[in-house]
């Protein structure tokens, strides 16, 4: 009978059998088959380093961390319990690999991964496809594509290279997050496994034969190189291209290799001092806790700001090779019943609980009292189901069907005694979705923040109208018919721009990019990201007015601010692109001498080159204010225009049975910031600032959608229809700061 005692350990993944354990120690080159009932949980005996119960429990403090972290926004580094998932998968699968060459002087592939297969295919698959349909039934357009595309690209365990590739950021605040992002992890481990065992076999192999009284040392030290060199590779990518460090593989090695090393090192014969091993342990427990209060999004991440939980997590897996005992006192964090069942478990709710988080934000409203704990209930009915009727079917479910049958005759507690639980789990899973489906908020319109409307101009007519319309748009209990629908304003994020003038490289011709006529006597410039693009939709009505002298040009570049600093990209291009782009804007503007140039900017958080922590507003106001004084004496005027209120990605909010009131947004504090800030800067440069939260909202309640045209696309850009219905009330805005007053309103 072939004895599974462990297993790999993913962010997720059952680590070792929990129903039986071996009871002896087995002498070397042997394994012991003797099996007995699991002891109560008080007090656990660990004769052998197969049976480790501490790990059960650090693998709860792992999960906990990662599910508060999402769930509540706490603790800020509660996503270093990934990487205490790490480093214990690469103990764990590194013990297995180590013993099974020192019994059988081989190691069997085809076994090994049919173990991992049967260990993470069937959970996997069964959340993988739960997601898809929760996708199609909740949400519209092309979150349910994008949906649909993380999918395929997690079923190949490549979500890792997929999110890297599109420059997805873990700290991004304003992206739309993926409902299997979390499966960048899962990606990684399997990855690395593809490597790892042959890595080992292969220098285990040749140690024995070069160095064979010392091959167990050559070893550590081969695989102690390959780890080191891959802690080099995380730090130097890490200071280079965060986003990419995050979700790489060669940079996340060391974390699994940490484990391994600490699993190799234990078959050597290093150990604690028995007396020391709880305190150790324990100690190891705070580390991972503190880690995890200290580190955020600011901390420079995986490398080398994930050491810390790391060595950590190496300090409680060593400290429990000393241990045959766990009971209370050091390892009460980590022995306990609770802590213990949670990490059997961890596997289902790491799959689980972000798509719950995600759908449930989707039906009910975070602000509603019971968001939480529907949130919970869900991801527990869902965890469960998927334990009971997945992880434990597949997991024990052998060719021959011995394992089965010997979990059943020493397991009756475990694994024939949940039977009322399960049930329970499915009725409680049906019911919630039946409660989410149907509960919504009462109040059309949630109440405003203190201080939350911006300062503003005097509204003219056409503003006024739009006011109206916009209170109108806040009361309404249910969307009208929109046109075009919502869905295809998601998905369609582009605007008219059929020369390609915002995503040019280089910088195209003057007539490629100009509206109005050529003879035009006065000449404005538009320079900027991806809002100034949106807003020539806007602008370009100007010059098609009776009276219009004006001509106005397009010379910014989609994802490249105006500023004097570094902003990477998603996009590669994009950061390729943006210091020549910005050049070649202050050389037109230096030659053309224009009357106005108007900058617009999001004021979205940015992160600047080199580092993840999000740039200080007074940092980006500097910068700002460094670029534009290259060209304010080439232009008789500078027009600061203030990008759309952004704080609700429009795509996660509107769904199948949302309500308006769950789109609206508000003027954030750092809309407010920014705003107060470049408004400075144009009181300096003697230019203007025109504000722009009353085109989209009232007292700083900004709707999704005016009349029957949506106001938004996603975060932070218009619609085209929007960005033709609010010119009359722009125009407005620049006639009070007497630019445009040759155009009729």
């Amino acid at each position: 009978m072939e004895v599974r005692t462990g297993s790999s350990g993913a962010p997720n993944e059952v680590l070792h059998d929990d129903l039986v354990h071996l009871a002896k120690t087995p002498e070397p080159g042997r394994v012991s088959t003797e099996r007995v009932q699991v002891p109560t949980p008080r007090v656990v005996r660990a004769k052998a380093s197969r049976f480790r119960p501490d790990i059960e429990g650090l693998r709860a403090v792992a999960v906990l961390l990662v599910v508060l972290n999402h769930l509540r926004l706490w603790p800020d580094g509660g996503f270093v319990g990934v990487d205490v998932f790490f480093t214990i998968s690469g103990f764990l699968i590194t013990g297995l690999i180590v013993d099974e060459v020192a019994r059988t002087g081989w190691l069997s592939f085809r076994s090994f991964y049919t173990r991992r297969a049967r260990r993470i295919l069937p959970a996997a698959l069964a959340a993988l496809a739960g997601t898809w349909v929760a996708a199609s039934v909740v949400f519209t357009g092309s979150r349910v594509e994008s949906t649909v595309h993380d999918i395929w690209w997690s079923l190949g365990f490549a979500a890792n290279i997929h999110f890297a590739n599109a420059g997805t950021s873990y700290f991004d605040t304003y992206a739309e997050p993926s409902l299997v992002q979390h499966f960048w992890s899962l990606a990684v481990e399997e990855q690395f496994y593809l490597v790892w065992p042959v890595l080992v076999l292969v220098t285990t192999l040749v140690a024995r034969k070069v160095a064979r009284p010392r091959a167990g040392l050559v070893v550590i030290r081969l695989c102690g190189a390959a780890v080191a060199a891959s802690l080099v590779w995380c730090v130097v990518q890490t200071l280079s291209a965060p986003a990419a460090a995050y979700f790489s593989t060669l940079g996340r090695a060391w974390e699994l290799g940490a484990g391994a090393l600490v699993a190799l090192a234990i078959r050597r014969g290093v150990r604690l001092p028995t007396r020391l091993a709880g305190p150790a342990s324990l100690a190891g427990v705070v580390g991972i806790l503190a880690s995890a209060a200290v580190i955020d999004g600011r901390s420079p991440f995986p490398g080398p700001a994930a050491v810390t939980p790391v060595l950590a997590s190496c300090l409680v897996l060593l400290a429990g090779a000393a241990v045959t005992r766990f009971g209370s006192g050091w390892h009460v964090l980590l022995v306990n019943p609770a802590s213990r069942f949670l990490g059997r478990v961890s596997f289902s709710l790491y799959l689980w609980h972000w798509p719950t988080i995600l759908v449930v934000s989707a039906l009910v409203p975070r602000t509603a009292f019971v968001h939480l704990p529907l949130t919970v209930s869900a991801m527990a009915a869902l965890t469960l189901l998927s334990y009971h009727e997945v992880e434990l079917r597949f997991h024990h479910a052998g060719s021959s069907g011995k394992v089965a049958q010997e979990v059943s005759k020493h397991g009756n507690r475990v694994a024939r005694g949940p039977v009322r639980r399960r049930r329970l789990a499915v009725a409680a899973t049906v019911a919630l979705t039946l409660v989410l489906f149907a509960l919504r908020p009462d109040s059309a319109t949630p109440p405003a923040l203190a201080a939350a409307a911006p300062a503003g101009q005097a509204a003219g007519p056409a503003t006024a109208s739009l006011q109206k319309q916009l209170t109108a748009a806040l009361a309404a209990t249910e969307w009208p018919p929109l046109t075009p629908a919502m869905s295809t304003v998601i998905a369609y994020k582009e605007f008219d721009d059929r020369a390609g003038c915002a995503d040019s490289v280089p910088l195209l011709p003057a007539s490629a990019c100009t509206v109005g006529s050529p003879a035009a006597a006065k000449l404005a410039l538009v320079v900027g990201d991806s809002t100034a693009r949106a807003y020539m939709q806007t602008l370009k009505h100007f010059v098609d007015r009776p009276g219009s002298s004006w001509r106005i040009r397009f010379i910014g570049l989609t994802g490249c601010p105006s500023i004097d600093a570094e902003i990477p990209n998603k996009a590669k291009w994009i950061t390729d692109a943006c210091p020549a782009r910005k050049q070649a804007a202050l050389d037109v503007i230096r030659h053309d001498k224009p009357d106005l140039v108007i900058v617009t900017n999001h004021f979205l958080d940015a992160v600047t080159a080199n580092s993840t922590k999000p740039m200080a507003v007074e940092d980006w106001a500097s910068a700002l204010e460094r670029y534009t004084s290259q060209f304010r004496k080439d232009t008789k005027k500078v027009a600061y225009l203030a990008p759309p209120p952004a704080e609700i990605e429009i795509s996660s909010c509107y769904t199948t049975f949302s309500r308006p009131a769950d789109c609206i947004s508000h003027v954030t504090q750092t809309d407010l910031r920014h705003e107060a800030a470049v408004r400075a800067i144009a009181q300096r440069q003697d230019g203007a600032y025109i504000e722009s939260a009353h085109w989209f909202c009232v007292s700083g309640l900004c709707p999704a959608f005016v009349g029957s045209t949506a106001s938004k696309a996603d975060v932070v850009h218009m619609s085209i229809g929007y960005a033709n219905a609010i010119a009359p009330a722009v125009l407005e805005a620049f006639h009070q700061q007497g630019l445009f007053t040759d155009v009729q309103t």
